[in-house]
């Protein structure tokens, strides 16, 4: 949590100057992530998000928490929902963070559980790329070029991983008892 810590507290900070009046609800959430008060700080942004239902930013925050959390699911479901409501609001920043943290947790997920979220990841992976590629100025190319190497690298792995157990499966089969 420490290493994502000085990461929510930037993007909080930016996102409470942003996002009126989320704004304030958004500080109070970044006041008790500073306290380590999650709890308060998941209160807090769900308060804000019935206040603003339209918002990218507080769906955001709150799949940032759920991450924290380690709910994955329910983290990768509030990345989704920012985005889209960061593309009916023309908010590139938001929509950024909602593939980017889409992403990573698609990418967490797969380390966790089994490669077969690997199509799923390699696509979010793609819209990060294609976003960045139209957008620049809001996340570098390279990065989004460094997600999809790595899923690339995974999905070949798992290829390799495969065909190696299939050609020891049929050795063990030959194989006198």
């Amino acid at each position: 949590m420490r290493t994502i810590l000085p990461v929510l507290l930037l993007m909080l900070s930016a996102s409470a100057a942003a996002q009126a009046p989320a704004g304030n609800d958004l500080q109070s959430a970044l006041d008790a992530v500073v306290a380590g008060n999650l709890d308060a700080a998941e209160a807090t942004i769900r308060a804000a998000i019935g206040t603003t239902p339209a918002a990218a930013a507080p769906r955001c925050e709150l799949a940032s928490i759920d991450r924290m959390r380690g709910s994955f699911e329910p983290a990768l479901v509030g990345y989704r929902e920012c985005v889209r409501l960061a593309r009916a609001a023309r908010d590139v920043v938001y929509e950024a963070r909602g593939l980017l943290g889409a992403l990573q947790t698609l990418e967490r997920l797969r380390t966790l559980e089994s490669p077969g979220r690997l199509t799923e990841t390699r696509a979010a992976a793609t819209a990060l790329l294609d976003f960045a590629q139209a957008h620049p100025e809001v996340i570098r190319v390279e990065v989004a070029r460094a997600h999809l190497g790595v899923v690339d690298a995974a999905i070949e792995l798992d290829a390799v991983s495969a065909e190696v157990r299939t050609r020891r499966d049929a050795r063990a089969a030959q194989a006198p008892e």
